[in-house]
């Protein structure tokens, strides 16, 4: 009623066109806008509209306050200490080294981090005293040791965007044939475990798996020859696999003699093992 009737339809729709034109100018004028290209792709990244942008920014600037760690490789951040939610039982967790994960030996993929309870740490420590880091480093002893300690967390986080099928293609491929040779050990047992935790990944991530990705997944003995597979995308559980042998096979992965991320093996036994 506030447009003229006399207005054609069509001057009905410049007009009211005009006026959500100036809103939104008075509203985006309002947002402190970051600079330079930087910025750019940020208000590119917001997707969900200015509101998202603006909630963002608090939250990154309080998450930055808190101690990281770069990884040598990537660059990539860390935080030097994690604190799973109390629903999973688990104490805060401190990083004990990190890596990269190639591709054709150069192409960066992701950067991998390893965390341990202080506890643990130092108990290894202890254990581990008498055992140089250069021989720590090239055998299994570190793997070992560190499975049987206690909780521990592997974070992933990505340094490049990754289809989803890839990645969760790239982890059967290492995973499966250090799995095949355990025996089932309770609960889902070793084939239904892998294809549980590849479901999980792949209908929880989307199709794609965008650069500053994290995963967390925080490995958990129980008891009796078993372990929890708690998986988080983005700082939110998405699910729980029970396999002490998938939790065996992933420490393995990234610790192991034959690791993926022989750097994050080389950073652990730096941190447990004698100078």
């Amino acid at each position: 009623d506030a447009i003229p009737s006399m207005f054609s339809h069509g001057a009905r729709l410049r007009l009211a066109f005009r006026a959500i034109r100036a809103t939104s100018a008075r509203a985006l004028a309002s947002v402190p806008r970051p600079a330079g290209r930087r910025g750019l792709a940020a208000l590119a990244a917001g997707g969900a509209g200015l509101a998202a942008l603006a909630f963002a920014v608090p939250t990154a600037m309080a998450a930055s306050s808190a101690p990281v760690s770069a990884d040598p490789a990537t660059g990539i951040a860390f935080l030097e200490t994690i604190a799973p939610h109390a629903d999973y039982s688990i104490p805060p967790l401190s990083l004990i080294g990190t890596g990269c994960r190639y591709k054709y030996g150069w192409v960066k993929v992701y950067a991998v981090g390893l965390y341990l309870p202080a506890a643990s740490t130092a108990s290894l420590k202890a254990k581990l005293k008498d055992v140089k880091a250069a021989t720590l480093a090239t055998g299994g002893q570190l793997c070992d040791d560190i499975g049987k300690s206690g909780p521990h967390a592997i974070v992933i986080k990505m340094n490049r965007d990754v289809d989803t099928d890839t990645l969760v293609t790239a982890l059967d491929e290492a995973l499966s044939p250090r799995i095949a040779p355990m025996e089932p050990q309770g609960g889902q047992g070793t084939g239904m475990a892998l294809k549980a935790f590849k479901a999980i990944i792949r209908d929880s991530a989307g199709a794609n798996l965008q650069n500053g990705t994290e995963i967390q997944l925080l490995l958990q003995p129980i008891g009796r020859g078993g372990s929890l597979v708690h998986v988080l995308i983005g700082g939110k559980g998405v699910g729980c696999v029970r396999s002490e042998a998938l939790a065996v096979a992933l420490l393995d992965t990234y610790v192991g003699a034959a690791a993926v991320t022989p750097e994050l093996r080389v950073a652990a036994a730096q941190t447990l093992g004698a100078k």
